[in-house]
């Protein structure tokens, strides 16, 4: 019999939050018996295996061990499948290999936060998909139910924060915010987690590259917070401060990625900044030539994050070495360029522009980005 029933036979009791005492009484055997079972010292009669398990809800041939590598191997091609879909924006072929997966591995606890998260990605309101009010309404309480059980269930810390994370985030997007408010509370606090302690273990080059990672990190941290803090409709500071507050946003990001090409891998996000938040309170003060400036540089920031190649490596003094990946964290696949034609620009706010020339040059400008390839396509 294979050495592996024993980490087997482990993982699938802790999954279950069960004691060795506990499954000792379910299988009529003495906590000694389980814990040699566990250790390899020993193992059951095998009479006893099919209820094992029946009781864990796997095949005998799982149970002993047998298939440990192609269990693996299948499971790692459901993730690269479900990547790939995600990657390629296809949120019903995602929900559809997460159900694949989860049928058969019903006890793998990734997999069901595959699922969970595949079910919210389709239900997302800023990923492009036309139906997502319908299918969040759909597969709310299938989210829910998933994410419970993983909390109840398993016993992973890396997959429990996510499911929980994940749950009380969903909670907020239904209109559940107080369960939301509860679940996120419970969560570690920052000076409790693995990147606010691991300055402590490590040392020389190490150290340095860390802390430089920890740098990057925190940067889009605060600059994130300043974004959504003058979005938050906060009515102290003036519409003149709120402008200023974003301006010094980017002072931050160039004072720590000094070198003007690092900068690069900002400007998507500053574009965005700039269309979704600064322009529409240049309008709002009445400042349409400001607004103009602002709509001229968001064009060139398009330009250059579109010419921007993955992964990048920067290379300012704190932050070099840091790894620029974009996530791909929703299955909009548009370009940053069309998202911005699209989400931001088509907005009613923006047609007090639309008659201006420069604006309209611009505007032209945007939207060769994203269609100067499918029209190059088009004429082969």
């Amino acid at each position: 019999m294979t050495l592996y029933f024993g980490e087997t036979f482990k993982r699938n009791r802790q999954e279950r939050g069960l004691t060795q005492e506990q499954i000792a009484e379910v299988f009529c055997v003495s906590p000694q018996a389980v814990s040699r079972w566990e250790c390899s010292a020993a193992y059951p009669d095998i009479a006893l295996l099919p209820t094992i398990a029946d009781y864990f809800g796997i095949s005998i041939e799982e149970l002993l061990g047998v298939n440990i590598a192609r269990r693996q191997a299948k499971i790692g091609e459901y993730m690269a499948q479900f990547q790939d879909a995600v990657n390629h924006g296809l949120a019903e072929d995602c929900i559809e290999i997460a159900r694949a997966a989860v049928k058969d591995f019903p006890k793998d606890y990734a997999l069901q936060n595959m699922l969970m998260y595949a079910l919210f990605l389709s239900g997302d309101d800023s990923g492009n998909i036309p139906n997502w009010k319908e299918n969040q309404e759909k597969y709310k309480e299938e989210i829910i139910e998933i994410g419970n059980m993983i909390l109840r269930e398993c016993t992973d810390d890396v997959i429990r924060l996510d499911a929980k994370s994940r749950l009380g985030f969903h909670y907020c997007e239904i209109g559940e915010v107080q369960k939301g408010r509860e679940i996120i509370e419970s969560l570690p606090s920052e000076d409790s987690s693995k990147e606010s302690m691991l300055y402590w273990a490590l040392h020389g080059s190490e150290l340095h590259q860390y802390l430089r990672s920890r740098i990057a990190a925190v940067c889009r941290s605060l600059i994130w917070c300043i974004w959504r803090y003058v979005q938050s409709g906060d009515t102290a500071p003036t519409l003149k401060d709120k402008i200023g507050f974003l301006d010094r946003c980017e002072n931050i990001v160039r004072l720590i990625y000094s070198d003007e090409a690092d900068f690069r891998i900002w400007c998507g996000e500053f574009a965005r900044i700039d269309l979704e938040t600064k322009i529409p309170l240049y309008l709002e003060m009445g400042d349409t030539q400001a607004a103009i400036r602002t709509f001229e540089r968001a064009a060139k920031y398009l330009q250059l994050d579109s010419e921007l190649l993955e992964p990048y490596v920067c290379v300012s003094p704190l932050v070099a070495g840091d790894r620029f990946t974009p996530v791909c964290d929703t299955v909009d696949t548009r370009p940053l360029a069309q998202t911005a034609v699209e989400d931001y620009i088509s907005r009613s706010c923006y047609d007090v522009l639309r008659d201006d020339g420069r604006f309209t040059e611009a505007l032209r400008a945007i939207e060769s980005i994203y269609k100067a390839p499918a029209q190059a396509e088009d004429g082969k």
